[in-house]
């Protein structure tokens, strides 16, 4: 089976599991009922012409988009005053487009939404232009913002939107960090390595708290992996096997040591022959859980003191990756509710929990709700082809 078809079924089986076993909400089934509680959706990046269609179709159809703790008020009472096609969006990671492409759409279509922000990765700066701007390059700018030099939302534009009241900032924690569960080595960091935005997708290695090294260097190996935020033990792997392989990688032509067959094979046995170089140890689960619990924290605190009369009491775990002792300790950092995807062992549940767990809809299920005729799970399940065809897989 191809690697990206792999990835693409790990990444959505509790979601089809979930629709398969009729955990979805009904809207989703073709059934004209609206849900009892207001259907949450996960969006990431924001595109100008699906999103213009998107917010143009809700605003036309009566919908009414909540922002967290109204949301909240909803699933934890249900005798509280709702109107119908009550729905709650939500963008995750902060990427620039929000501010560039959402934002002003949410304003031209009175549309609310709640935003993720990482404050550990959140840079300065101006505002920068939108697709509202007069001039042509800016806007060409602004279309493309999420592949700039300043890919997330500075704090001047976290606080413009904060301030709008139509934006509610929440936390997706400080640095939307992943790192190492174990030896075994599942690929290098290589040229075409997907990195993410703001290299999210490189492990972070060594290092005590905060201090981590994240830069995705040629030839570094990548262990298994998982979110810091799913409370894993955390694998401490020897610097001298990453320094070992850079350096192997350099002297052989750095970026063209990739370019030769067999490179996988070459860098997989130096690191198998290093063997006294590779050991290296796990943290404690008290240690693992100690920087869970910064994370939450921080990224509060962070986010309070940055966005003046804000409260954070929101947690969106990053990659949807939680556990009953992450879930617990985002309890005791004062969240009164965690927002995850179609997660196993998690699921929304009537009265008042707390935190309340916060099961979302992927952004292509927007398609299936009431009043987008001709759309259904045929335009869910076009639309996620496309997707994965833009992203690869």
């Amino acid at each position: 089976m191809p690697k990206s078809l792999l990835h693409s079924l790990r990444k959505n089986w509790p979601e089809l599991r979930a629709f398969l076993t009729g955990g979805m909400p009904a809207f989703v089934y073709g059934a004209r009922r609206w849900p009892g509680a207001p259907p949450v959706f996960c969006l990431h990046a924001a595109r100008l012409a699906p999103l213009d269609a998107l917010f143009r179709f809700l605003s036309e159809h009566g919908y009414r988009t909540l922002g967290a703790d109204e949301l909240q008020l909803r699933l934890c009472d249900p005798l509280s005053p709702r109107e119908p096609r009550e729905i709650a969006l939500t963008f995750d990671d902060g990427l620039g487009s929000v501010w560039s492409v959402a934002f002003p759409l949410a304003r031209r279509y009175g549309i609310r939404f709640t935003l993720f922000a990482l404050p550990g990765l959140t840079p300065e700066g101006a505002p920068g232009p939108t697709i509202e701007s007069a001039d042509e390059e800016l806007r060409r700018q602004a279309l493309g913002r999420d592949r700039s030099a300043v890919p997330l939302c500075t704090w001047s534009e976290l606080q413009t939107m904060h301030e709008s009241g139509l934006v509610d900032v929440q936390s997706h924690g400080m640095r939307h960090a992943r790192v190492a569960v174990g030896p075994r080595v599942v690929d290098f960091i290589h040229p075409g390595f997907d990195s993410g935005t703001a290299d999210v997708h490189v492990p972070l290695y060594g290092g005590a708290a905060g201090r981590e090294q994240r830069e995705p260097v040629l030839g570094h190996p990548v262990y298994e992996f998982d979110s810091l935020l799913a409370g894993r033990p955390r694998y401490l792997d020897a610097a001298e096997l990453r320094d070992a392989l850079a350096e192997h990688v350099r002297r052989r032509g750095g970026a063209g040591f990739f370019e030769r067959g067999g490179w996988r094979r070459e860098l997989a046995r130096l690191a198998a022959r290093s063997g006294g170089l590779r050991r290296g140890d796990f943290e404690s689960s008290a240690e693992t859980l100690a920087r869970v619990r910064a994370e939450l924290e921080d990224s509060r605190r962070e986010l309070e003191a940055r966005l003046p009369g804000k409260r954070v009491r929101h947690f969106c775990f990053p990659w949807f990756r939680a556990s009953a002792e992450t879930a617990a300790l985002a309890r005791a950092a004062g969240y009164e509710s965690i927002h995850l995807g179609a997660t196993a062992g998690f699921r929304s549940r009537a009265g008042a929990q707390v935190p309340r767990v916060v099961t979302r809809l992927q952004q292509e299920f927007l398609r299936a709700l009431p009043g987008a005729e001709g759309q259904g799970l045929r335009g869910v399940l076009a639309e996620k082809r496309a997707a994965r065809g833009a992203s690869g897989g």
